[in-house]
């Protein structure tokens, strides 16, 4: 029991000094990636290698300094991605194609996201932060997911990935507010029509952090 308790007591140590490692890094990351820099020594050895080499070679164009752009983290065994985005973008882009709605609100997804939805339908585009392009089947409009620019029960197809958990934060010129993801989510349920299908997604702590894909459908006022 003794030898137990004294695992467990070391396992809780190692769980915490992670845990501070981690907000560390995260602290760190915006103004430099501790691991890239730490890694940049060899890969930039590595890049200048490359450059002579490829300056021997047969009708190799001669190379300025003011004219390379070192790209030196790239060179992986596979291609990095991230996970969250990846699969909830198919996810949702699927669920919306079947659905096949006459045009379709987004409320603050991935920009390429909101892209590829112009493909198969017409596509209003609400952000804090507008998306000014000129696309087709694409109007992007200054909103906020707190105050939406639609009549109660009026939209029909409605998406919103990876931004409830964002709102009251700041992060993106919004105002402080701790309820801020529970505005939103009510909110969205506000504008929705009787019969309306909503996709939405955002992460939820219970037992650990996961992520909650949704597709619901509103049967009432």
């Amino acid at each position: 029991m003794r030898k137990f308790k004294k695992r467990f007591k070391g396992s809780g140590h190692l769980i915490y000094s992670r845990a501070r490692t981690s907000a560390l890094y995260r602290w760190i990351n915006p103004l430099t990636d501790p691991f890239k820099l730490i890694g940049a020594i060899p890969r930039y050895i590595g890049f200048f290698k490359d450059w002579i080499k490829y300056s021997k070679l047969p009708s190799a164009e001669p190379i300025r300094i003011q004219d390379t752009y070192p790209c030196i983290h790239d060179k992986t065994q596979t291609t990095g991605f991230d996970a969250h985005y990846f699969y909830q973008d198919i996810w949702a882009f699927k669920k919306i194609y079947e659905n096949k709605p006459d045009y379709h609100v987004d409320v603050g997804s991935r920009v390429d996201f909101v892209g590829f939805l112009t493909a198969i339908s017409k596509v209003i585009f609400i952000d804090i932060r507008p998306l000014m392009v000129t696309l087709e089947n694409f109007d992007p409009r200054k909103g906020s997911i707190l105050s939406m620019p639609f009549e109660a029960n009026s939209i029909q197809s409605l998406s919103s990935l990876h931004v409830a958990e964002h709102i009251g934060l700041g992060r993106y010129g919004d105002s402080l507010d701790p309820l801020g993801t529970k505005k939103a989510c009510e909110e969205l349920s506000r504008i929705l029509a009787v019969g309306a299908i909503c996709t939405f997604l955002c992460p939820w702590v219970s037992q650990g952090y996961v992520l909650m894909p949704i597709e619901f459908i509103r049967h009432n006022k």
